[in-house]
């Protein structure tokens, strides 16, 4: 079972998410929240939601946060197409090697004649010789 790499989650786009208090989560003050100060001492109570203040905010809020979606997800799609473009890459490579390697082969082969190799034959082979033909036919007895 192969293990993902990267995983891809729909974000809620028109909802705006705390970070701790400080804002929204991709940073910067909340939408409507001019309360807060350089001092720290925001208006803002802990735990409360923030909110938009107009229509207009809640529909750019929800366009930045699709383009960024957006960006992500077309982020990792070329993240994905290089690794496949790697991969294939890799793989050409080694198909070039390996028609090498076969075609040196295959000038070997040719220049190979089979009436012209002399076997020498050594006691192993002869032993491995007659085991073969006594497993195909046992009755054949020893000769030496």
């Amino acid at each position: 079972m192969p293990f993902p790499l990267r995983t891809l989650e729909p974000l809620k786009l028109c909802r705006l998410e705390e970070a701790g208090g400080d804002g929204a989560e991709r940073g910067g003050p909340a939408p409507g929240d001019h309360t807060g100060s350089a001092e720290g001492g925001g208006g803002r109570r802990r735990g409360a939601v923030p909110l938009f203040g107009a229509l207009e905010q809640v529909s750019s809020y929800a366009l930045v946060s699709l383009l960024m979606q957006l960006s992500d997800l077309s982020r990792c799609a070329g993240d994905i197409f290089g690794g496949i473009l790697s991969e294939a890459d890799s793989l050409c490579h080694r198909n070039a090697r390996l028609q090498r390697r076969l075609g040196a082969l295959e000038t070997l082969l040719a220049r190979l004649d089979h009436r012209k190799v002399k076997i020498q034959l050594t006691p192993s082979l002869c032993l491995q010789l007659h085991t073969e033909r006594k497993q195909q036919d046992p009755d054949l007895a020893l000769d030496s």
